[in-house]
């Protein structure tokens, strides 16, 4: 096994960023009655959780890396506190592979979680076939998203806390407000991204938005109008008395590389805030999520 070239043989077998595999659990570290560190094993921690590989092709090629690596996704209910975080397009820990039913016709997605990764051996998916995350016409669409979601996911800019305060909590508390019944439930799934021109000193600020909205959606649609209609309410009802300036609905065409890198993502998903979370999104413990 040694000498076979594992990565290539799995490249011909399909095996690429975005498959889906089963899973049996994950691995962890615990304290032994002498205080060493041990590897133990968990049963996954979802119904029906499935992993869903991460490495790009390249590295599932490479000789070098004797592992793939891989996220939980599992089916999340709508309106759950995963399927919200999903459903904004913003968000660095969860993102949304496809909507689909449950056994009992209940709405929802299959969810990528990312706060866990996990680390497969190679030689081990020889006996598994790799299953497409979506169908074959949406999966060009699917892996531009993906690669995205991911890269983003690093690359993201902290918030500081003044500015968490008196912006993203206020905007992030009225999204998840939203029930499965609201006029505006559905919304922010036509929306690519939210950026925010810097700001500096203390609140309350003026806040500047660009709204970029998804391919096929038009910047005028009036259910964009309503999404930046409660983003000024937010900001005007926050108890820092922020205001919207100005707020931009763009297309990605429409948009200068100049003004995108100018501008900061803000995510829409959750913030952290001396130990304050949003409901129902815990951060992932060691990071400072900003």
């Amino acid at each position: 096994m040694a000498d076979r070239d594992i990565g290539e043989d799995l490249n011909r077998l399909g095996w690429d960023q975005g498959c889906l595999m089963p899973t049996v659990g994950h691995t962890f570290f615990v304290l032994d009655a002498d205080g060493a560190w041990q590897p133990d094993t968990s049963p996954p921690s979802a119904q029906g959780e499935q992993l869903i590989v991460v490495s790009q092709a390249c590295d599932i090629v490479a000789r070098s890396e004797p592992f793939i690596e891989a996220m939980p996704c599992s089916w999340e209910r709508k309106g759950s506190s995963k399927y919200n975080g999903a459903r904004l397009g913003n968000s660095g820990r969860y993102f949304s592979v496809r909507k689909e039913q449950d056994d009992q016709g209940q709405d929802g997605a299959l969810v990528v979680d990312a706060t866990r990764r996990v680390q497969v051996a190679k030689g081990s998916l020889f006996e598994l076939s790799p299953i497409l995350p979506v169908d074959q016409e949406s999966l060009d669409v699917f892996s531009k998203r993906f690669r995205a979601w991911l890269g983003g996911r690093y690359s993201r800019p902290a918030l500081q806390p003044p500015v968490v305060k008196a912006v993203q909590k206020p905007i992030v508390d009225a999204l998840t407000a939203l029930g499965p019944t609201d006029e505006l439930y559905e919304v922010p799934e036509l929306v690519r991204e939210v950026r925010m021109h810097p700001v500096e000193g203390d609140p309350p600020y003026t806040v500047d938005l660009i709204v970029l909205v998804k391919d096929g959606i038009e910047p005028e649609d009036e259910r964009i109008a309503g999404f930046r209609g409660l983003l000024e309410v937010a900001l005007a009802e926050s108890p820092e008395g922020s205001h919207l300036g100005r707020c931009d609905s763009l297309r990605a065409d429409q948009m200068y590389l100049s003004e995108y890198e100018e501008t900061i993502k803000l995510p829409l998903d959750h913030y952290t805030l001396g130990g304050e979370t949003i409901r129902g999104a815990e951060p992932v413990l060691g990071i400072d999520h900003g």
